[in-house]
């Protein structure tokens, strides 16, 4: 089972709204815009960039972007 696959099952069984998200571009604030997402109410699940920043930041941008 993939990401999306398990995001879409947890907003099916269990009310999450999924926030889908393309990798951020450069100049603008990842922690400040990660928290306004995380400031949403209700249960969140976070699809694709937001895992993908800290996990492949290192190997194809030279280090993450999020400390």
């Amino acid at each position: 089972m993939g990401k999306s696959t398990l995001a879409q099952e947890l907003a099916r069984d269990f009310g999450f709204t999924i926030v889908r998200s393309t990798r951020t571009p450069d100049g603008i604030n990842l922690a400040e815009r990660y928290q306004r997402i995380l400031s949403r109410p209700g249960r969140l699940a976070l699809d694709r960039s937001f895992i993908s920043e800290l996990v492949y930041g290192h190997l194809h941008h030279g280090g993450s972007r999020l400390n």
